[in-house]
């Protein structure tokens, strides 16, 4: 990333199913190419890749899919400032994106975010976007919904991104 980055937009996924979101969201933003050029584009296999993007950041938002109890394609966004009194990120976390983790050696978003908060390495801004999947089996394609989805996310998460 260059100097001139001030937010960073990462699309989280994986090849499985309406994990997909992510990426296919980050492929969407890098190429229409009208955001501003102090934004930069992303993706990441797992959330622990977040830390190294982390440098000269104003804001950052992030993109994943979930799991839960919502409406397939379901956008569903978080903010939080990161100046303010901020105990640690996964006490403001929903249970479903907490709980993402599934091991010792994976570390879920609100983890990710809380050991950057500790190392003093998180933007002022941060903006969690989350969709809701319908299906997240091992080599299976996005859902239908999702796809049906996809454009109108898309177009809320630009706005906000040409708007930052």
């Amino acid at each position: 990333m260059s100097n001139t980055t001030k937010a960073l937009f990462v699309g989280i996924g994986s090849p499985h199913g309406d994990d997909q979101i992510g990426w296919l969201i980050a492929d969407r933003l890098a190429e229409d190419g009208s955001l501003p050029t102090s934004v930069a584009v992303k993706k990441a296999g797992i959330p622990l890749d977040l830390l190294d993007w982390l440098e000269n950041l104003d804001c950052l938002h992030v993109c994943d899919a979930f799991q839960g109890a919502a409406m397939p394609g379901e956008l569903r966004r978080w903010e939080w400032d990161v100046v303010s009194d901020v105990p640690t990120m996964t006490e403001l976390f929903p249970d479903f994106i907490r709980l993402r983790c599934q091991g010792s050696h994976d570390f879920g978003l609100a983890a990710v975010l809380d050991l950057a908060l500790r190392l003093h390495r998180l933007p002022h801004r941060i903006v969690v976007w989350a969709i809701a999947g319908d299906g997240f089996e091992r080599g299976n394609s996005v859902s239908e919904k999702l796809k049906r989805a996809l454009p109108t996310v898309t177009n809320s998460i630009q706005n906000e991104l040409n708007h930052a």
